[in-house]
């Protein structure tokens, strides 16, 4: 397996356009590490801003180029359930590019993941498109929730690729 680049990337709730998306706490037994993250609810729509806070790597391999990782956790026990979010993505030219998610590189792409259960971490993970990942460039995007079964809870969103 080669070596790994992981960054954190910065998340912020939406204030205007599908403004649902809060930090909240996830009261989950047993309740000893109380999950906290960004409460997507099932009865909403919401957005989840992200950027990436350093310019894409230029240590990344392009083969396979990057992925946007979304970790989340649930109360519910249904492990049937698909939990599904759209995601739009584009590298930003600064002083450049307008940021529209409406012209981003990946607009809309589906990322799906099933649940494992209640308390368990879950990850997601959606491969970026080479548009998307010119080195020197900012990441920016967002993640949506249309609401479906049960409240989800996003506990972290990451930009991981390969080294070079």
């Amino acid at each position: 397996m080669a070596d790994e680049i992981e960054i954190r990337m910065d998340e912020y709730g939406h204030q205007a356009n599908n403004a649902n998306c809060v930090w909240s706490q996830a009261n989950i037994s047993p309740n000893t590490h109380m999950a906290s993250g960004w409460l997507m609810r099932s009865s909403e729509t919401a957005d989840l801003n992200i950027a990436l806070p350093v310019p894409i790597p230029t240590t990344i391999n392009g083969t396979p180029a990057g992925k946007l990782v979304v970790q989340w956790i649930t109360s519910s026990s249904d492990t049937s359930t698909t939990v599904t979010f759209n995601c739009y993505l584009s590298d930003i030219q600064i002083n450049t590019d307008v940021v529209n998610p409406t012209t981003f590189d990946q607009a809309n792409a589906s990322l799906a993941d099933t649940s494992n259960g209640a308390a368990i971490l879950n990850e997601a993970v959606l491969n970026i498109s080479g548009p998307s990942l010119t080195a020197g460039r900012g990441l920016r995007g967002i993640v949506r929730r249309v609401g479906s079964v049960f409240d989800v809870y996003v506990t972290g969103v990451f930009f991981r690729a390969d080294k070079a």
